[in-house]
């Protein structure tokens, strides 16, 4: 590669992460701003929603970049560049938190698990369509919602085997994850949407559904995987969380 070359794919990959940080920091503005008529955590949950395309919008940068550039801009892996795997720091019995700000890596390792031999319970707000196309999970899903789904969105999702359960439903989820311990073999539960969750309960009952359902994985030796994204807890809500659950991957 010619040095002319190497300097404009440097410049192409600081551009890209400008881009990357400018969006991010604008959101983060916008995250700490108060709106009359709203509170603070629902301007967050809306911003939250902004947040999730940064990713997008940065990859459909870099396609225009690399299109003018005639280039790749990754580096091809070193033989002796080991990725970490969060599958390898999970132990039977454990409860564990993801901080992120999307859910991908909690998919990811939610996937490993099941592949490897166990079975899946996956707790979401994303559609199950979504769920299963995105991140290939072949799992029980349960799609918080308030929504009743219409008959012609289930025939599109007939192959999934899925149900939808309020964010109010807090001791239905419970019956749920009770009744999915029972089963047999190895067994791992992924409980997402805390933000949904938390938009609709007072975090001391989300977090007393944690202690209970911690405790119980532990009795059957299961996995549970919590992914959540810190801006959305409060100070003290944080500390309580992270010291009720302080496994993290």
């Amino acid at each position: 590669m010619s040095d002319e070359l190497r300097e404009r794919k440097e410049r192409a990959r600081g551009y890209l992460e400008g881009y990357e940080d400018g969006l991010k920091e604008a959101w983060d503005d916008f995250m700490g701003l108060t709106t009359k008529g709203y509170q603070s955590r629902e301007i967050r949950i809306l911003a939250k929603s902004k947040i999730l395309n940064i990713q997008k919008r940065v990859d459909t940068k870099r396609k225009e970049v690399e299109s003018e550039l005639g280039e790749s801009l990754e580096e091809a892996p070193s033989v002796l560049e080991k990725k970490s795997d969060p599958v390898a720091k999970i132990s039977a019995g454990g409860t564990y938190i993801i901080e992120e700000l999307n859910p991908d890596r909690s998919f990811t390792t939610l996937r490993s698990l099941i592949e490897s031999g166990y079975k899946g319970l996956c707790v979401s707000r994303i559609e199950p369509k979504k769920v299963a196309s995105r991140y290939g999970v072949e799992a029980q899903l349960i799609w918080l919602t308030k929504t009743e789904v219409p008959e012609s969105a289930k025939k599109g999702m007939a192959e999934i085997d899925f149900m939808t359960l309020s964010p109010t439903g807090l001791d239905m989820l419970t019956t749920i994850i009770m009744n999915f311990l029972k089963e047999e073999g190895d067994k791992v539960i992924l409980l997402g949407g805390m933000d949904y969750l938390m938009t609709y309960n007072e975090f001391s009952k989300i977090l007393r559904l944690l202690q209970n359902m911690k405790d119980r994985v532990t009795y059957a030796g299961a996995i549970m995987l919590i992914p959540y994204d810190p801006s959305l807890l409060d100070e003290k809500d944080l500390r309580r969380l992270r010291s009720e659950i302080e496994e993290q991957l």
